[in-house]
C-alpha cells in the first residue's frame, strides 16, 4: 500500500504543476489580447525635419546639463557701459554683521571670473575713510568677494558701506548704510 499511495502522490505533483503551467500561458495568451503591443511610430518621412528636431533636443538638453552642473542659474548678462566705461555687472552685500570686534561683510558678483579686486570702503559724515581690499573667488554661476572681517575698534557709529568690483573688463558697485557698535 505504501507504494501505491506514493505513486498516487506523484501523479497529483504532475496534475497540479501541469495545471498551474496551464494557467500561466492562458494567462501570457490573455494578457497580450486583452492589452496589445503598440507598434513603434513610423520615421519621419521629411529626414530634414527630424535632424532639425534632433540637433534642437540635443541642444537643450546640453544647456539643462550646463545648468544641472551649476547647481544655479546663469548670471545675467553686463550691461553695457557707456561714453567708453567698463560694462557693470550687478554686485550684492549677502552679509554685513558684527560678530564680537569684527564686522563681517559678503558679497555676490554677478559674473564668474577669479581674477579681479573688490574694494571695500566705509565712509560717513566729517570724512572718516575706512578701506579694505580683498581677491575675488569664482563660484559655479557667480563670483564672490573673498571676504572682509573689519576690526571694529575705532569704528562705532553709522556708516555708508561701499564695495566695488572691478577686473580688467568688467566693474560693479553696490552701497548700503551700517552701523557698528
Amino acid at each position: 500500500m505504501d507504494i501505491h499511495s506514493k505513486q498516487t502522490n506523484k501523479k497529483k505533483y504532475f496534475i497540479i504543476g501541469a495545471v498551474i503551467v496551464l494557467l500561466i500561458v492562458v494567462g501570457v495568451f490573455l494578457f497580450l489580447y486583452l492589452f496589445p503591443h503598440s507598434p513603434t511610430p513610423a520615421a519621419s518621412t521629411d529626414s530634414k525635419t527630424t535632424t532639425d528636431q534632433q540637433k534642437a533636443a540635443a541642444d537643450t538638453k546640453k544647456a539643462a546639463a550646463s545648468d544641472k552642473a551649476s547647481g544655479s542659474d546663469p548670471s545675467p548678462a553686463p550691461t553695457p557701459g557707456t561714453n567708453g566705461s567698463k560694462p557693470t555687472v550687478g554686485v550684492a552685500i549677502t552679509a554685513a554683521n558684527q560678530n564680537g570686534s569684527i564686522f563681517q561683510v559678503r558679497t555676490l558678483i554677478q559674473t564668474i571670473d577669479s581674477s579681479g579686486v573688490c574694494t571695500l570702503t566705509l565712509t560717513r559724515t566729517g570724512a572718516t575713510t575706512y578701506t579694505q581690499t580683498q581677491g575675488v573667488q569664482a563660484l559655479p554661476s557667480t563670483s564672490t568677494c573673498k571676504g572682509f572681517d573689519i576690526p571694529t575698534a575705532g569704528l562705532a557709529g553709522s556708516w555708508t558701506l561701499t564695495v566695488t568690483f572691478e577686473n580688467a573688463t568688467l566693474t560693479g558697485t553696490v552701497s548700503q548704510p551700517i552701523t557698528i557698535k
